[in-house]
């Protein structure tokens, strides 16, 4: 929403969101709300009649560019791109490139299916958009092999306005060093990485807590993993926590770590760079490009603990460069404002010869 509040705002633009729902179930649960006093329309699509609610408002804006937000999942989004290429209206994709995420014979087939399946899915509403707006950055093989052409394609991420910051938060300055990751806890989110890379500190004699909040299916494993290296004593899971328990926890630790295996984003990038805290990111979540360019971070090759474990303990023995790292970030984030991204997606948008140019990335 951010996002699109700032397209409005820019004035030379009318913008309307329409939406499947307001708001899933999941982040409901997580504490977050919609903002309804918006600069711009917001529909809703009623679940017992969305389509013609869908063809309605396509013919209503038929000289208006769409923003479609997925094309692949057999969703609303994804009737109205196909509805949309058929009649000639303009439009362009916003997604993240395709992964697997799958092990075991699951991965294979999934496998086969971002090769053959996903190509011809997608045929259509490839040929007739405008643009591929990437949500994954500049981690783009995975959407040409999706199908599209590379002179459509532009690097984009998420860019949610930042809910707090480190000038907002009452920082600490206590003489441990605190880690913290944050996120679900499931095997692709690898937290198993840190755990490992923890261990190594704790052989080092290297002095730190972490905190791991969050939940889900592999809660139980990392505890006994905590365990079995020794270090639970270091580590405190704390499970889902309130909005301002996870503030007053972020206020407490220095380095954010975002261990994933393999992710599209990572949005707690963004979330460490607005709160000036030094992130350690894997080489595979999107986001991580913003750290390498912008020189406000530290990035691993994911699922290499002992990679993790040289940043982790330089940091912890070489305070200076763990205070260079907090502000650097603080300013990079202007970087990943929404009004940057806005500005940045409008602009090409706008360029009717844009394909024959290749923008860099809006953080650069």
């Amino acid at each position: 929403m951010p996002f699109f509040r700032e397209c409005a705002a820019i004035g030379e633009y009318r913008v309307r969101v329409v939406v499947e729902e307001a708001l899933d179930a999941t982040r409901t649960k997580m504490g977050w709300t919609v903002d309804l006093n918006t600069s711009f329309q917001l529909d809703v699509l009623p679940p017992d009649d969305w389509q013609s609610v869908s063809d309605r408002i396509l013919g209503e804006e038929k000289d208006s560019l769409h923003v479609f937000g997925g094309y692949l999942s057999p969703t609303a989004r994804r009737y109205a791109a196909l509805r949309a290429a058929r009649l000639g209206v303009p439009y362009c994709v916003m997604a993240e490139s395709p992964l697997n995420m799958e092990s075991g014979l699951r991965k294979l087939a999934k496998e086969l299916y971002l090769r053959w399946g996903v190509p011809r899915k997608g045929r259509g509403i490839i040929e007739k958009a405008r643009h591929l707006f990437c949500l994954s950055g500049e981690r783009i093989d995975g959407s040409i092999a999706a199908g599209w052409p590379i002179e459509k394609v532009r690097s984009f991420g998420y860019f949610p306005e930042p809910q707090i910051t480190g000038e907002s938060l009452a920082q600490s300055h206590d003489a441990l060093v605190r880690i913290i990751s944050m996120g679900y806890l499931s095997h692709y989110k690898g937290n198993h990485v840190l755990l490992d890379a923890l261990a190594y500190l704790n052989k080092a004699n290297r002095e730190y807590v972490c905190e791991i909040v969050g939940s889900g299916d592999q809660a139980d494993a990392l505890k006994r993993q905590a365990e079995a290296l020794g270090i639970s004593h270091k580590v405190n899971f704390h499970g889902f926590v309130s909005d301002p328990d996870l503030k007053c926890l972020l206020a407490r630790s220095d380095i954010l770590v975002c261990p994933g295996l393999d992710e599209p984003w990572g949005i707690r990038i963004n979330e460490g760079i607005h709160l000036g805290m030094a992130v350690v990111a894997s080489d595979r979540l999107g986001a991580s490009d913003v750290l390498n360019h912008a020189h406000c971070g530290e990035v691993f090759r994911s699922g290499c603990a002992g990679e993790l474990y040289l940043i982790l303990d330089e940091l912890i023995s070489n305070r200076e460069k763990l205070v260079d790292l907090k502000n650097r970030a603080k300013r990079a984030g202007h970087l990943i404002s929404p009004s940057r991204a806005a500005k940045y997606f409008l602009e090409i948008v706008s360029d009717t010869n844009d394909q024959a140019k290749h923008p860099i990335a809006v953080w650069h």
